[in-house]
């Protein structure tokens, strides 16, 4: 059950840090606060996606460790990777990696272009003698408002994207197969499963109920960042 675990444990911490933070630089570094603001921070959104995706390798191992025909060829993460590295190539571990720059850098324009909004209406709906009352209460009313942000626009956009997710984790479960596009890759799976759009989407209520919590939990504690330490 907990087989794969460590990759994703190590890529969940490593993705929010790389993406927030790159996020931030890029915007920085391309001036987006002098020029049209609303194009230039949704091209840094996307860059920061895309450079999330060079985590690549560690979600490639995650799904050939919990693939079923792999259950006796890879033995656990470091194994897997040695193996692949030995045996194969480099090129290996970053099979669907453009698919990741796609899902990374689209969902976090759409995350960081409606972050702020919806979380700025949340704030107004907070009564005006409450929001003024001590700082410990205004910091859990900004913490909750966060995590309601954050969990809502996490669980819509990775539902939103979940067909990406599909076609990525059945090209990254196979090993020294044939490079293929990920349309033919999409057309293979919506042939097996008999064209149904919503037979995609099977297993995208779990992946909400997640996403819900994972980015809930981490906008909050990226807010809580900011407020008491920048």
């Amino acid at each position: 059950m907990f087989r794969g675990l460590l990759p994703p444990l190590i890529q969940r911490t490593a993705n929010r840090s790389i993406m927030f933070g790159t996020n931030e630089k890029y915007q920085r570094l391309f001036g987006c606060s002098e020029r049209d603001p609303s194009v230039c921070r949704a091209f840094c959104s996307f860059l920061a996606g895309a450079t999330e995706a060079c985590l690549c390798p560690l979600e490639r191992v995650q799904s050939l460790l919990q693939t079923t025909k792999h259950l006796d060829k890879f033995k656990n993460t470091g194994h897997t990777f040695r193996l692949i590295y030995r045996d194969y190539s480099i090129k290996e571990f970053y099979r669907g990696y453009s698919l990741m720059a796609i899902r990374n850098g689209c969902s976090n324009i759409l995350f960081f272009s409606l972050r702020e909004p919806l979380r700025s209406s949340l704030l107004k709906l907070t009564p005006q003698q409450v929001d003024s009352n001590n700082n410990t209460r205004k910091g859990l009313i900004h913490s909750l408002a966060d995590f309601v942000c954050g969990g809502f626009l996490g669980g819509c956009i990775s539902t939103l994207f979940y067909p990406i997710n599909v076609v990525k984790n059945r090209m990254q479960s196979s090993v020294c197969a044939e490079f293929i596009s990920s349309w033919l890759v999409l057309k293979t799976i919506m042939t097996e499963r008999d064209g149904s759009i919503r037979a995609l989407y099977r297993g995208a209520q779990l992946n909400f109920s997640r996403s819900v919590l994972t980015w809930g939990i981490t906008n909050s504690i990226y807010g809580f960042l900011i407020r008491e330490f920048f």
